[in-house]
């Protein structure tokens, strides 16, 4: 999909709308989340919900630094890095 804008104005606006839009967007599923989990608890059976929604199973491995540092002794401060970048921030008014 190929999206122009005929003005720095449009490309505002549409940022803007768009930026509002994910935040309902995500309001939507965190408040459909909790009724979603109930089915399939309700449902150990099920993988998924009308063909639409699949439970999935998400694994993830996270590092703590502190734990690190003592079974190492590493000064962490010399194998971490920062990353830096630009991003647009939506003003609340």
């Amino acid at each position: 999909m190929e999206i122009k804008f005929e003005s720095v104005r449009d490309a505002a606006d549409a940022w803007v709308a768009a930026t509002h839009e994910e935040r309902r967007c995500e309001a939507i599923k965190e408040a459909a989340k909790p009724v979603l989990m109930a089915y399939f608890d309700e449902h150990p059976e099920a993988s998924n919900y009308d063909g639409r929604i699949a439970l999935t199973q998400v694994t993830q491995v996270r590092i703590d630094n502190g734990k690190v540092k003592a079974h190492f002794g590493l000064d962490l401060s010399r194998v971490q890095r920062t990353i830096s970048y630009r991003a647009l921030a939506l003003i609340t008014k």
